[in-house]
């Protein structure tokens, strides 16, 4: 992209213009052949000069108006063997019929908003669009008997932490828990609604 100020001539479709309309550009390029067989030799008496004539638009005529978009909340969504929430290398390994741990939060957090979880469930499909008779949170509620909320720390609002028991359901060594989450504001919140998909 090459941007001006250009000086030049109109070519024939400018020159057709109506009256009193203005063009901020008229760009000429001109290309000629640099070096003997690039192409055809020119005939006597031509400059051996080819002309191009177009028409540029201001970058800001031709985006049109731009708005502000609302930044898409960014979560994370971590799981765990133990109460303690320390990240161990590689997934995390939990035997069938034990606890899992589940920690949610905020990944930019702000003084005025919290999270809620709303939904959760556990599948042996990566696709959270699956269906799954293993639902661990609907609603925001327990769907599950062995859930278990922890504290929210006065400091951390932006943080959600939950247990349930790993029930073997599925014959599957590797299973992915899918939760939909969501902001909670104090206060007036931003227009337009904030409905994440599940991650």
């Amino acid at each position: 992209m090459v941007q001006g100020p250009w000086v030049g001539k109109p070519n024939q479709s400018q020159k057709n213009l109506e009256p009193g309309r203005n063009l901020s550009h008229f760009p000429e390029v001109r290309l000629s052949h640099l070096s003997p067989g690039d192409g055809p030799e020119p005939h006597p008496g031509e400059d051996g000069v080819h002309t191009i004539n177009f028409a540029c638009t201001p970058p800001s005529l031709a985006r049109g108006p731009q708005h502000p978009q609302p930044r898409r909340p960014l979560f994370s969504l971590e799981v765990y063997g133990s109460d303690a929430f320390h990240k161990l290398p590689g997934p995390c390994t939990v035997p069938a019929d034990s606890h899992v741990f589940v920690e949610a939060a905020l990944a930019r957090p702000s003084p005025n908003q919290g999270l809620s979880l709303r939904l959760c469930f556990v599948s042996p499909s990566s696709d959270p669009a699956r269906h799954s008779p293993f639902l661990v949170l609907r609603r925001g509620c327990p769907a599950e008997p062995s859930v278990t909320f922890f504290s929210a720390s006065p400091g951390a609002p932006y943080r959600a932490r939950l247990s349930f028991r790993l029930r073997p359901l599925f014959n599957a060594s590797v299973q992915f828990l899918h939760c939909q989450l969501g902001l909670c504001y104090q206060g007036t919140a931003p227009h337009g609604p904030h409905q994440p998909p599940p991650v």
